[in-house]
């Protein structure tokens, strides 16, 4: 991308005037034009708020296009479009014919989750990865979390999930109980915090007014667990997090059948 600077002169508005008859020489020019608008400089700062390519895109919600006369793709190229369709997983854009290239969060992850028809996302172009990074837009922060966002019913084994969840921050889901007096949840990796919540949203079992009572949610951090009368009920652990009972019958979060809900973040 062309490095854009601006001119810095020892003798400004000097100007060096050479008649059609006789000897060059110099001046300092003033502008004179009393204008009734100051009108606005082009210098640096303006170029770098150029646009190489702007508009609306045509094709297909996984095959953009958009048609941008002169637009060459470079390093750095910064291109504006408003979606004609919903973005799908897997969306590319091809301005001016320059080829597809996939669309991507600043992380490099292509979109699993797009924009809708509508809205404005900017885009600059990496040539080292060959794809266009979201950077900003209307609808940018949604395409970028739902990116990096994934809700799911954990079956309690993450083989099914690992590569979901390697790729997801936060990641949102349901635990099953099973009944017993501790389940590990094995989310495929560490979280630096866990919260869980009882399906209904109790805080204490219901009827129990003291602060103390039945534990039914709460959140824990790495190195920090939810406790409740000094007793581990959730606690992150390697690779998850653990639910615990405090007795044989305070089991809230890991009643059998019961679903509960998590969101954990890496």
């Amino acid at each position: 991308m062309r490095t854009h600077k601006n001119r810095v002169p020892t003798r400004p508005n000097r100007k060096k005037i050479t008649p059609e008859n006789g000897a060059a020489y110099y001046a300092v020019v003033e502008r004179a034009d009393e204008p009734t608008e100051e009108g606005t400089v082009v210098n640096k700062e303006m170029l770098d708020e150029f646009l190489a390519a702007s508009g609306t895109t045509a094709g297909s919600g996984t095959a953009f296009t958009l048609a941008q006369d002169g637009f060459s793709l470079f390093d750095g190229a910064l291109v504006r479009v408003k979606l004609n369709r919903d973005m799908v997983a897997g969306a590319t854009l091809n301005v001016n014919s320059t080829g597809a290239k996939a669309i991507v969060d600043a992380a490099g992850n292509a979109i699993t989750t797009g924009a809708k028809s509508g809205y404005w996302l900017d885009l600059i172009y990496n040539s080292g990865a060959g794809r266009y990074v979201i950077v900003g837009g209307d609808n940018t922060g949604r395409a970028k979390y739902e990116a990096n966002t994934a809700v799911t019913t954990h079956n309690n084994s993450s083989s099914a999930h690992t590569a979901l969840f390697e790729a997801a921050k936060p990641v949102a889901g349901i635990y099953t109980g099973n009944g017993g007096l501790s389940q590990t949840i094995n989310l495929g990796f560490t979280p630096s915090a866990v919260l869980v919540e009882h399906p209904h949203g109790y805080r204490v079992s219901a009827g129990v007014s003291n602060p103390q009572g039945i534990s039914t949610g709460g959140l824990a951090i790495n190195g920090y667990p939810a406790t409740e009368i000094g007793a581990r009920v959730i606690e992150v652990v390697s690779n998850g997090f653990t639910i615990r009972a405090n007795g044989t019958n305070d089991h809230n979060l890991n009643v059998n059948g019961q679903k509960n809900y998590y969101v954990a973040f890496k």
